[in-house]
């Protein structure tokens, strides 16, 4: 009898080790994002892209328009309380598979820029041009939005 106690004991021990060892390789997904008086925090780990740009898209306003081409790895970073364009772009140093980017910008009440979207494109690619997903705020419109000319 002692001994079947040992074997159930010695069998429940390896089980917890085993679920142990599966919870520590397994990288929990989190994103997480403040933005205040202008500053961006954002910590990300093994997040996908699309999570990333949508929890920032809800948090700022900004749109991100993205090359269907880019697939890029699960993201892992920290922003601390940067200002929101300098941590956009340390953002975008995590997706090597982006060739380039550009932002657009429109007036706010004041009369100050502000940053209403990231677009990014692949090698040899114009911006915005071929096919794209778009991460936006929830509730805000996700067409891509027609070039206006400029006023004379």
């Amino acid at each position: 009898m002692r001994s079947r106690t040992s074997l159930q004991r010695l069998a429940t021990v390896f089980a917890l080790a085993i679920f142990a060892d599966l919870a520590l390789a397994a990288p929990a997904t989190t994103v997480r994002v403040q933005f205040q008086d202008g500053a961006l925090s954002l910590v990300a780990r093994a997040a996908t892209a699309a999570d990333v740009f949508k929890a920032v898209a809800d948090k700022t306003g900004v749109r991100f328009v993205v090359d269907a081409e880019i697939k890029p790895d699960p993201i892992t970073i920290d922003i601390d309380a940067m200002p929101l364009e300098r941590a956009i772009r340390n953002l975008l140093t995590v997706i090597p598979q982006a060739a380039g980017h550009t932002m657009t910008y429109t007036r706010d009440g004041r009369g100050a820029p502000q940053l209403v979207q990231v677009t990014l494109f692949g090698p040899g690619k114009a911006p915005a041009g071929g096919r794209a997903t778009v991460y936006s705020a929830s509730g805000q419109d996700t067409s891509l939005p027609r070039p206006t000319p400029p006023a004379h």
